[in-house]
């Protein structure tokens, strides 16, 4: 696996940015194939996973009233299912940036920041290496959502999927 990554990220590579990568086995934790995996990175859409688990984590706290669970179930579907980065911000604003920032750390990301809101502009960015989004992904297939809400992975497989990147998985991935 780990040279038919290699060969992936050969093909894909241009001149400009970094290819990143970390395959693990999330029955046992264990690396499979790896490049560049503790590069601190812009995360781009890849934050909304630790976002979704901040969401949850609120909600399972009893700190979300019952009255706004269908908006913010709504958002978090947008937010996953189709990337929509309004309902992210939604989501962002009505949790506060810092709070969900002292989460992520809570969970031992120590290199993924958010730093601004999915509809602002760079400069200021938001980061995440490799490691750290399998590690998060690993959470998100783990855990157990608050009651009544669907999982990440259960949202993730509603996903639209981008075709030129299936199509660069190896076969069983």
């Amino acid at each position: 696996l780990q040279k038919s990554i290699e060969a992936i990220a050969e093909k894909i590579k241009g001149p400009k940015g970094t290819i990143a990568f970390y395959v693990i086995d999330p029955d046992t934790g264990q690396s499979i194939a790896q490049l560049n995996e503790h590069k601190v990175l812009p995360a781009a859409s890849l934050i909304k996973v630790q976002i979704l688990l901040a969401l949850h984590e609120k909600v399972k706290q009893g700190e979300v009233p019952p009255g706004d669970f269908p908006m913010l179930m709504e958002a978090a579907r947008k937010m996953i299912v189709v990337s929509d980065n309004r309902s992210t911000d939604k989501i962002i604003e009505y949790l506060d940036r810092e709070w969900i920032n002292d989460f992520i750390k809570k969970l031992g990301f120590k290199d993924t920041q958010l730093n601004r809101l999915m509809s602002e502009d760079p400069p200021l960015q938001n980061w995440t290496t490799a490691a750290e989004m399998a590690k998060a992904m690993t959470m998100a297939l783990t855990y157990t959502p608050p009651q009544g809400w669907p999982s990440a992975m259960d949202l993730m497989g509603k996903g639209e999927r981008s075709q030129k990147l299936d199509a660069l998985v190896p076969e069983g991935v």
